[in-house]
């Protein structure tokens, strides 16, 4: 019998699990996610799944943060754009800004006009002097011809003289999206070209981990939108695979739920996403993908991302609340399950705080990044760029945990010390740690992997702190022991957070029905939002008149390791049903491995000539047809051709295929006038076997 393993790298776990299409999850395995080289923590997973003798495994999926991460960071490989044929119009600066940054761009003739023809002959010998000047200063080449999608005879010709003279991997516009919109093509087929190196990478990388696990299965990637997309494909497509994690974990819930129409949060360490299935699918945004202010024009899971996290660092506002967020930090109770040696420090720091003898957070603690260890040879220019004070910071902290109070002790400039550790911190050559809910979540016992000590100890800080900061906040605590007043910090800030996370949940909705965003301290907001979802005691609030109640019309499924602390609750609230399936914590994983091949091709038919001549609009060119139906007819045809044939280069062992048509018209004085003719197919299967 054959099983297939699903992998999931995310922000702070890579998770796996062992799958049979019949019995369900078999394994499963968690490891720490390794970003400067994620294949160490997928060798990690599949190693510790595999050991189930007898099985033959079909296939191996990944979802995968790399795309999402590069674009969020603005980082990718460097490349060469050449545009065919784009006017001055087409740039706008943000395009500018956000899709070329400083690789070189080279704007050539050539192009088309929106009927298809040719506007201007293309430059060929332009093409042949960039492949001599850039082949060796960049690692591919990005190609958007203007109105490429209506006809991308020019790019497909520059991609075939670019090959052969480069070798290089090559972008081209009209592959990536079959809709109008010259900057924003540029841009996503800018970003693909940087993004495709990088994914080859991680698809060698993880080849060489199935080789030395003795497995020669095929390996796809999740899209952004959910699907699978074979290994051998998805370089050439790497832009779609921005959230390919969050994809994965709505599609995991829907499988773990059995529901065909509900909301689905995913908490993890850093965020809180929401996103919505109806009909069994997952709702994909159609404006593309949106990360860090960018948008793509590639399909993706519509989702509502809110800095809320399971190791978002918990803050007290000026106002008396407790708030979370945006950073996220390594909970205490982690960055002391190892370094034990700090406890004595925080120990001191809890005493000193009920004193007022201390000064700043009394619950930060730093340590050294081990993938940006200074020391090492490779890195030895990072060291050099280093302050003097910056590298003796380090050399305190190197190999322990340290607590921001005895670095404050020991400073001679205050100042300095925040300046320094704020700019280490950016460059992830320290990472801090803080009181986070996750602490709370070990404090009541509702997890028990890490060092519930250390969280007591840090509670216990932030306590004496919020009585100058935010006096009135923990009320009639008695003060006899720590362990009594970390329980009632852990309890508010528990309850804090499910009020939080049901904040959340509701502006989602109402973004997903209305298209409006929630600002979070409008005055109508707090009136109606926060006194329906926050405790009757939460400041500002008594004064209110009205007592709203918010109810959520669809199932609530909760995924991510701490779903089952705060969904349940934060359902309640809203008057919802929740259900927190088993093996969530392990969702994406599954998502990545019960997702299906999913392929559309859509052609267009325009008429030319106030009809007399309909144009088909195809991969390969343009073909003129005497009578719409002929075209529609010959349209619907070769949709289905092409869906057929990308779905098996996509990974489908055998697929459905669907073709449907719509026409778009306008009305004018003399009736409806069509504007175009839109032939869709869509191709569903399994991966292969």
């Amino acid at each position: 019998m054959s099983v297939s393993i699903g992998v999931d790298t995310g922000g702070t776990y890579t998770d796996a699990v062992l799958f049979d299409s019949t019995q369900g999850v078999l394994r499963s395995a968690k490891a720490l996610t390794t970003r400067h080289d994620l294949a160490l923590g997928i060798r990690e997973v599949i190693g510790a799944v595999l050991n189930v003798p007898g099985r033959r495994v079909s296939f191996v999926s990944v979802s995968t943060t790399l795309a999402t991460n590069a674009l969020a960071e603005r980082k990718g490989a460097p490349i060469c754009i050449l545009l065919l044929g784009y006017p001055d119009r087409a740039l706008h600066h943000t395009i500018v800004q956000q899709g070329f940054g400083t690789d070189p761009v080279l704007r050539l003739q050539g192009g088309h006009t929106v009927d298809g023809d040719e506007q201007q002959p293309l430059d060929l010998e332009s093409v042949r002097r960039a492949a001599k000047e850039y082949a060796g200063r960049v690692r591919a080449f990005a190609v958007s011809g203007y109105f490429s999608v209506r006809n991308p005879t020019h790019e497909n010709t520059v991609r075939e003289m670019l090959t052969e003279l480069t070798g290089h991997p090559i972008s081209c516009g009209h592959e990536l999206s079959s809709r109008l919109h010259a900057g924003r093509r540029a841009m996503t087929t800018a970003w693909n070209a940087r993004l495709l190196p990088l994914l080859s990478e991680l698809v060698a990388a993880v080849r060489r981990v199935m080789t030395d696990q003795g497995l020669s299965c095929p390996l796809l990637i999740v899209k952004g939108d959910g699907s699978l997309l074979s290994a051998e494909t998805a370089p050439l497509y790497a832009v779609q695979t921005i959230l390919s994690g969050p994809a994965a974990s709505v599609v995991g819930a829907r499988y773990l739920s059995g529901l065909n129409d509900c909301c689905v949060v995913d908490i993890g360490g850093t965020t809180t996403d929401i996103a919505f299935v109806r009909s069994g699918r997952p709702v994909v945004s159609p404006d593309g993908a949106r990360v860090g202010g960018l948008r793509t024009m590639t399909k993706a899971v519509r989702m509502h991302t809110f800095a809320l996290g399971g190791d978002s660092i918990v803050t007290l506002s000026g106002d008396g609340r407790i708030t979370f967020g945006p950073m996220r930090v390594v909970p205490v109770s982690l960055a002391l399950h190892r370094h034990t040696e700090a406890l004595a420090e925080l120990e001191h720091n809890a005493g000193a705080a009920r004193t007022a003898d201390l000064d700043g957070d009394s619950t930060a603690l730093y340590m050294v990044s081990a993938s940006h260890d200074i020391w090492a040879p490779e890195r030895s220019n990072a060291a050099a760029k280093l302050s003097p004070s910056q590298l003796q910071l380090v050399r305190t902290i190197s190999g322990g945990v340290v607590t921001r109070s005895r670095l404050l002790a020991e400073t001679a400039s205050v100042y300095r010390l925040a300046r320094d550790l704020k700019r280490l911190v950016q460059r992830e050559i320290l990472i801090r740690s803080g009181f986070t809910p996750s602490d709370a979540a070990h404090i009541l016992g509702y997890q028990r992997s890490w060092n519930r000590a250390a969280a007591v100890l840090a509670a216990v800080c932030l306590y004496y702190q919020a009585r100058t900061r935010a006096p009135g906040l923990f009320k009639d605590v008695p003060e006899e022991s720590h362990e009594a007043i970390a329980r009632t910090v852990a309890l508010r800030v528990h309850a804090a957070f499910v009020s939080a996370s049901a904040r959340a949940i509701v502006a989602a909705t109402l973004c997903e029905t209305t298209g409006a965003d929630i600002a979070p301290d409008a005055p109508v907001s707090r009136a109606l939002v926060d006194a329906a979802v926050q405790p009757d005691d939460w400041p500002g609030l008594s004064s209110l008149l009205l007592q709203p109640t918010l109810a959520l019309k669809t199932p609530l499924v909760a995924v991510g390791a701490p779903a089952g602390c705060y969904y349940r609750e934060a359902a309640g609230l809203l008057h919802a049903q929740a259900l927190v399936p088993q093996h969530s914590e392990v969702a994406h994983a599954i998502g990545a491995v019960v997702g299906e091949v999913s392929t559309t091709v859509t052609l267009r038919i325009t008429p030319l000539n106030g009809g007399e001549v309909f144009r088909l609009h195809t991969p390969s060119g343009t073909e003129d047809y005497a009578s719409l139906k002929d075209a529609e007819t010959q349209a619907a045809a070769r949709a289905r051709v092409l869906v057929e044939d990308r779905a098996r280069m996509n990974g489908a062992a055998t697929c459905e295929v669907n073709v449907c048509g719509e026409r778009v018209t306008s009305m004018v004085a003399e009736g409806q006038m069509l504007i175009e003719s839109l032939i869709s197919a869509e191709a569903i299967g399994r991966p292969q076997a």
